[in-house]
């Protein structure tokens, strides 16, 4: 499928549907009639001479069967909803690597320039034409001609069309053509790319047992997040690990939230670092006092981070609790919630983050009524209940 050259938001999209599906997973038993009498009347039907005791010992045999096979789909759901999590943290990583350290790559030269697309070597060289031709007329700037192909050049380019790709809606296919023709060559001409650049995903074989499934660190948070343009939202799949020294599920959850909402929060953390980090270099007496005036920002920073989960259904009790799992105010925990509500994904152990989270996700899940669910309902969590409710 088309995701306007965007490999992260296919891992993403995956990853929130085998969230849903293992979400949406029907359980044994759970449905509008008398389950154990309906099954015990079919297997009376199958043999008529049965005794009450052996329909009871059927009967549990197969609802435990029915038990043990729902929690390994489960299981597999929410297991291939994190190796596919990982693998947009990985795409993230990389474009970080792509934006951020784009000195570093193109201080490699290329090995073997002659290699490269002819296409994308004419258009590079054209484009150094067109520059020449709208600027020699300015006397401040001499600009020498271009003679050969440098790393820097195609590099440059590749991201130029990766940009292009996530807006134009013409011209596409032989856009993605070119795209992965760049990528094939830069993987083999430039090591640093090859290095940095490269993930090798290899694919999730549902169906295996719990006992064989990936296994999550304790204290793991792993999330990404994607924006919709068009509804103006930011969207979150995240994955909490257990406590340490627990036997804890894994949680799974979704967030979908105004992206100015999310960037207004990311501001106003980055100003309380950078206000920690100025403080701690002046004497201890003033660090001290400016700390405790800039802690209630931090604390009402995180019960605003608390409202993306559940807004408006937090009560007295869950703010109290909240108050409680609110991780201690230092610069790497200010570190680690701009990185939260940064844009790239991240998957990372933060013992305290853990905490914070897993509550926030039990006020999101369990205190949220069937009337408000139904009322932010999205268009793909109403096509899974009615699916969901026609197969009852």
């Amino acid at each position: 499928r088309r995701v306007h050259g965007n490999s992260k938001r296919v891992f993403y999209e995956y990853a929130d549907i085998c969230r849903l599906m293992g979400e949406y997973l029907p359980r044994p038993n759970y449905l509008f009639f008398n389950y154990e009498k309906h099954q015990k009347e079919l297997i009376r039907k199958e043999n008529p001479k049965i005794a009450e005791e052996e329909i009871s010992k059927r009967y549990e045999q197969e609802s435990s069967k029915e038990n043990a096979d729902y929690e390994v789909k489960k299981s597999n759901y929410f297991s291939e909803a994190w190796t596919a999590l990982e693998q947009a943290v990985k795409c993230d990583s990389i474009s970080k690597a792509i934006c951020d350290g784009y000195s570093e790559l193109t201080q490699t030269t290329l090995i073997d320039p002659s290699r490269a697309p002819k296409d994308v070597i004419c258009e590079i060289f054209e484009s150094e034409f067109h520059t020449k031709k709208c600027y020699k007329e300015l006397p401040s700037i001499e600009l020498k001609p271009k003679t050969a192909l440098a790393s820097a050049d195609i590099l440059a380019y590749k991201i130029n069309l990766a940009n292009e790709l996530k807006f134009f809606t013409f011209g596409r296919e032989g856009q993605c053509r070119r795209l992965s023709k760049l990528h094939r060559y830069l993987k083999t001409n430039l090591s640093t790319y090859n290095n940095q650049c490269c993930i090798t995903f290899k694919p999730y074989e549902f169906g295996a047992s719990i006992k064989d499934l990936p296994k999550i660190a304790p204290n793991t948070i792993a999330f990404a997040w994607i924006s919709d343009p068009y509804a103006k939202k930011d969207m979150q799949v995240y994955v909490i690990g257990p406590r340490e020294g627990t036997e804890e599920e894994i949680l799974i959850g979704a967030l979908c939230v105004s992206g100015d909402e999310v960037g207004k929060l990311y501001q106003d953390i980055q100003k309380i670092l950078k206000s920690f980090v100025e403080s701690s270099l002046k004497s201890e007496d003033v660090f001290e006092r400016d700390k405790k005036v800039s802690k209630s920002d931090y604390i009402s920073l995180v019960k605003r981070i608390a409202d993306l989960f559940a807004p408006h259904t937090v009560n007295e009790e869950r703010k109290e609790d909240i108050l409680k799992v609110i991780p201690e105010y230092s610069e790497q925990n200010l570190r680690d919630l701009g990185e939260y509500l940064g844009i790239y994904g991240k998957s990372f152990e933060q013992k305290e983050m853990c905490q914070m989270l897993r509550l926030f996700h039990s006020i999101r899940y369990k205190s949220v009524s069937y009337t408000h669910l139904r009322a932010h309902e999205t268009l793909r969590y109403l096509v899974c209940r009615l699916l969901l409710e026609k197969k009852k």
